[in-house]
């Protein structure tokens, strides 16, 4: 069977060493230290994109054995924590700019974590709700194929939907590094 990669692209920066620092140093070996079945990982290369298209920075290029080794990562826990992680992480580094315009008419640091980690939580939230109506309704079709086993079991939704939020949880705390206030005018400059 071919080997699969998961690619990590990112338009490419201006600033190269600082992407580097901020990336290489603290999100990337959080993001993909869980991840079950990875062979190898190169990380920091230009890529080629289309013809037209800017080039694109590699951050990570995760490589499996297999494809179906890159399925089984993605349905395991670490595999979605490191999902939710880069959602929440995508959706705080859109946010620079307007972090930085708060933080230059004088928004106070706490206030902005807050900002930060309530709306992250809010996103987690909505995705364990629409997880619990999945199974729920899941359960229900599932009922007949089972004996002796209960299709909604209260401890087993509780057990998977607290995994998720504490991976939402824990992507939040590394997350809100990210939308910590650099100097707001760095912050304007950069966009």
């Amino acid at each position: 069977m071919k080997n699969a990669k998961l690619i990590v692209a990112y338009p490419q920066p201006k600033d190269m060493k600082a992407f580097e620092a901020v990336y290489q140093g603290e999100h990337v070996p959080m993001a993909i230290a869980n991840l079950a079945g990875k062979t190898r990982i190169v990380a920091t290369k230009i890529l080629q994109s289309p013809q037209g298209e800017p080039p694109c920075y590699c951050i990570a290029e995760i490589h499996f054995p297999s494809m179906d080794a890159l399925k089984q990562c993605a349905a395991s826990a670490g595999g979605k924590e490191t999902l939710i992680y880069g959602v929440l992480s995508y959706s705080v580094s859109r946010r620079t700019r307007e972090i930085g315009l708060r933080m230059a008419i004088g928004a106070q640091r706490a206030a902005v974590m807050q900002l930060v980690v309530r709306e992250g939580m809010l996103v987690a939230l909505a995705g364990i709700g629409a997880g619990v109506a999945g199974a729920l309704a899941v359960s229900r079709a599932l009922a007949t194929l089972l004996f002796g086993v209960q299709s909604r079991e209260p401890r087993n939704f509780r057990r998977r939907h607290r995994r998720s939020g504490n991976g939402g949880a824990g992507s939040l705390l590394s997350t809100r590094a990210q939308g910590r206030p650099r100097r707001p005018m760095v912050a304007l400059r950069d966009e």
